[in-house]
């Protein structure tokens, strides 16, 4: 829903060229302050350092997340409670996932296809947004403990955070190629 809200306020702009180009330059400039960051919470976890890793949802907005869920769980109500609960979380994780959601949403943008189209996209990026969450939830339920998926991730977050470090960077490029193609 945040997704689809952000496309239509876009899509009723008439100067898409100028939002673009706006867009384009924040962007990058987020994008690199982020390759930045990831990187240097991927070279302090490579130094056993966790204590310095800055990129991760405050402790404040975990134990909001973590109240909600504990709050709505309630059998009687599961479909309506997870619904609420899904949502609060959404926002609250928006402050996180904010910062791929949105580059991701100005390069569908550009690509000026239809709005049908756009929309297939914003779906297939969600379904891929939570695959991880599906197999966390998968392998929880045929059998894997909570710790050993926990341990797993942990054991991953050096490769994740080089990834996501490099996903940022090849963002900002094509950013700037794509600034360049404007004022060119």
């Amino acid at each position: 829903l945040i997704g689809i809200g952000l496309i239509e306020i876009v899509y009723k702009i008439r100067n898409l060229d100028k939002i673009l180009y706006v867009i384009y330059g924040v962007t990058a400039m987020l994008c690199i302050m982020l390759f930045i960051m990831t990187f240097i919470d991927y070279l302090n976890i490579k130094k056993d350092r966790y204590d310095k890793v800055k990129m991760q949802l405050p402790k404040g907005v975990k134990h909001k997340i973590h109240n909600q869920i504990r709050k709505r769980v309630n059998i009687r109500t599961i479909y309506i409670s997870t619904f609420i609960t899904g949502f609060i979380v959404s926002l609250l994780e928006f402050l996180c996932t904010g910062q791929m959601y949105i580059p991701t949403l100005a390069y569908m943008i550009s690509l000026k296809e239809s709005s049908n189209m756009i929309y297939i996209y914003l779906i297939m990026y969600n379904i891929a947004f939570i695959i991880p969450i599906i197999i966390t939830v998968t392998s929880l339920y045929i059998g894997k403990e909570l710790i050993d998926t926990s341990q797993l991730l942990v054991s991953r977050i050096k490769d994740i955070k080089l990834i996501t470090s490099i996903f940022y960077l090849a963002i900002t490029i094509y950013m700037i190629i794509q600034l360049l193609k404007i004022t060119g």
